[in-house]
């Protein structure tokens, strides 16, 4: 099942499925996002 299916139960349906909080697994969201963002950021050798 995909995020986009999951993001509209009720909060208590969310968490019977998953086994996380709605607000943490958001929260845990955002932290891999911006990780991913500054992987992104620091492709290939740096000028010498």
């Amino acid at each position: 099942m995909r995020f986009e299916n999951l993001k509209n139960l009720k909060p208590e349906e969310f968490r019977r499925l998953t086994g996380v909080q709605l607000k943490t697994f958001k929260k845990t969201e955002e932290i891999i996002e911006e990780a991913l963002r500054k992987k992104k950021t620091q492709k290939g050798r740096s000028n010498k």
